[in-house]
């Protein structure tokens, strides 16, 4: 009879559960703690001011600056509400995202942005104080490759990568 009771109120609570959309199962936090490039233009010299020049445009054309956060409520299987707050004095701006269960690739929509980003992971320099091993982050891989080939159609652009390092934190 007991586990029958615990049956039943376990199937009414997953019931309630399950009706409302709304429900945030748990939100991500990933503020930008620094902004890299990588660009490649076919026949330039490394030390080539083309390269310093598109370098410096991806950064500064960053929807997310050092400072910034994005904020994910992951409500649904694969995506839910976004939240940019694009650096440390702008206000939020809200969103959606979504993320295909198994991929390394969130889609970002909010305001005029609309991009996507493939994740992966590199080692902080910051140490877990409960474990005493270094802080495993993600960071977020965009390609504009074809929006640098558009706006320098004369340069023979092979890669334009910007790079959001973050510190994660879940909620």
């Amino acid at each position: 009879m007991k586990k029958h009771l615990i049956l039943l109120l376990a199937t009414a609570l997953c019931a309630t559960a399950c009706e409302d959309g709304d429900d945030v199962f748990y939100t991500v936090e990933y503020p930008i703690t620094d902004l890299q490039t990588k660009v490649e233009v076919t026949g330039a010299a490394p030390d080539s001011p083309i390269l310093d020049e598109i370098a410096e445009h991806i950064v500064i054309t960053a929807p997310v600056a050092v400072g910034g956060v994005y904020s994910m409520d992951f409500s649904v299987y694969n995506g839910g509400a976004l939240r940019v707050k694009p650096n440390d004095q702008a206000e939020v701006i809200g969103g959606t995202f979504t993320k295909e269960p198994g991929e390394r690739v969130i889609h970002f929509m909010y305001g005029e942005q609309d991009y996507i980003a493939k994740t992966s992971y590199y080692q902080s320099q910051e140490k877990d104080p409960a474990t005493g091993l270094y802080v495993r982050n993600v960071v977020f891989i965009v390609d504009l490759t074809d929006k640098y080939q558009e706006m320098y159609p004369d340069r023979e652009i092979a890669r334009a990568i910007r790079y959001e390092y973050t510190a994660t934190r879940t909620k």
